[in-house]
């Protein structure tokens, strides 16, 4: 098997894993505060990657571009995967941002656009509206219960900004490391970095605190700070992880877009866990078709589309 498809399916596993890391350390950090040092732990071993490499530290605006972007896209993926249930319907609502992403890019780098593309596309959308249906669970009673009705699709709204969001970042990246000669360590560091320090200035103006704030009245508040501290690191260091095996896959695929395709994979993956390990994480059979049909959908934009 090619080396760029075994790290595709190594992406998707590290997607599945920083999903749930991150639903469960959302549990006890404040998403906010959890969003700001994720950024910021993953920019340290950037730079520390960046010392060993002897690489340049000045950014280019492309890549200030998709930092900025990059931050944008964590804060509203995360308060998605901190509302939902089942973490898999945010990363399914997500990832339809390939959608976008092949459309912009047949405008702007004159990408192919092809009746796979447009049956990829509406196979996306069709997946969307299924899986944004209305999150709920009844109980024994037939009641039904009013945090799923607090937030009926504010997980979906803020899955979508970010899916926006990360295809902006798609799109600076592409011309960051196409059209200029920057490393890709350079790159990477400024894109996280730029995107903690966005995630900082949003947690500042929301809650004047810069530090690690801990979720209060809920059942994990007894827990010893360290522990989540220790989850925080462990979510950063598989993001980073994933960054680093996403950007090795899509420089050694015959097309970029092939390790995306693969990668989606972990949608399902996500969604099947969480059932055991969250409460209340069971979806319904139209949410599970329309995780199938972005899934779906994504693949054939990503192979076929391109």
């Amino acid at each position: 098997m090619q080396s760029w498809i075994l790290a595709s399916f190594g992406n998707a596993i590290f997607s599945t894993l920083f999903s749930l890391s991150t639903k469960y350390t959302e549990l006890r950090i404040d998403t906010n505060a959890y969003t700001s040092y994720l950024l910021l732990i993953t920019t340290f071993f950037a730079v520390t990657f960046n010392i060993f490499k002897h690489n340049s530290f000045i950014p280019n605006h492309f890549s200030i571009l998709a930092g900025l972007a990059q931050g944008i896209t964590m804060i509203f993926l995360n308060e998605s995967l901190d509302i939902v249930n089942n973490p898999g319907l945010s990363m399914g609502i997500f990832r339809s941002q390939a959608m976008i992403t092949a459309i912009a890019s047949y405008f702007l780098f004159k990408s192919n656009f092809n009746k796979f593309t447009l049956f990829g596309i509406i196979l996306i959308i069709t997946g969307v509206f299924l899986t944004a249906n209305l999150h709920i669970h009844h109980t024994k009673n037939n009641t039904i219960e009013s945090f799923d009705i607090k937030n009926k699709y504010k997980w979906a709204l803020y899955a979508g900004i970010a899916g926006l969001a990360i295809s902006c970042k798609d799109i600076f990246t592409k011309y960051a490391l196409s059209y200029t000669d920057m490393p890709l360590s350079t790159f990477l560091m400024s894109q996280l970095g730029f995107g903690s320090l966005l995630a900082f200035i949003y947690q500042y103006y929301k809650y004047k605190n810069l530090g690690i704030i801990l979720k209060k009245n809920t059942e994990y508040e007894n827990d010893f700070k360290e522990k989540s501290y220790i989850y925080l690191v462990i979510a950063s260091f598989i993001f980073i992880g994933y960054c680093a095996l996403c950007a090795y896959a899509t420089k050694i695929a015959p097309n970029p877009g092939y390790p995306k395709a693969i990668d989606s994979f972990g949608i399902i993956f996500t969604v099947f866990l969480s059932k055991y390990l969250f409460k209340n994480s069971e979806i319904s059979r139209e949410q599970w078709a329309g995780v199938f049909s972005i899934v779906i959908g994504v693949f054939i934009i990503c192979f076929f589309g391109s």
